[in-house]
């Protein structure tokens, strides 16, 4: 029976040197939104830093997003880890999308997830690339242009009591 559990620990180890661990991508720290459409700097809440994005009415701001000069390439990362804080759990969906797009369509390309408001203060939002839905033809997780939450769709409309901040987006 000791040969095995020895068989297996050899063959967990040969795993962890063969397999290398993905890099994170620091995606946006928030401690300067001015690159960011819709989002205000808060510097009485944050997670990481001394400073968090803050997304309020979103009745009216439905969209926040930071475009890319030169996409940015995200294809070492085995996944997104946001940090949101939520003033109240009121089930709202927000969609984070990561665009990458060919420009063949109307449309964007990309890879999007849905986000349900379900709790209060602070929680770690971790979702695995493979877990993201592909709409359209993305180019790739390597030529990412852009960076959305929308407060809208799916039939439902924004609430307006949903106050998010964002911090420590990889």
């Amino acid at each position: 029976m000791g040969w095995i559990r020895t068989a297996i620990v050899g063959v967990a180890i040969g795993l962890m040197a063969v397999s290398p661990a993905r890099a994170d991508i620091l995606v946006d720290g928030f401690e300067d939104v001015t690159d960011w459409v819709g989002l205000d700097l808060d510097t009485s809440i944050a997670h990481e830093g001394s400073a968090s994005g803050r997304w309020d009415d979103q009745t009216t701001q439905r969209t926040v997003r930071k475009d890319y000069a030169s996409p940015l390439n995200a294809s070492s990362a085995d996944a997104v880890h946001l940090w949101l804080h939520s003033a109240t759990a009121n089930g709202a969906w927000i969609q984070l999308s990561f665009v990458s797009d060919r420009g063949t369509t109307t449309t964007d390309d990309q890879y999007r997830t849905r986000i349900v408001v379900d709790w209060t203060g602070w929680r770690h939002v971790w979702v695995p690339l493979d877990d993201f839905t592909v709409v359209g033809d993305p180019v790739g997780w390597h030529a990412i242009d852009r960076v959305l939450l929308l407060a809208d769709g799916w039939g439902r409309e924004p609430l307006g009591d949903t106050v998010l901040r964002l911090d420590d987006l990889r």
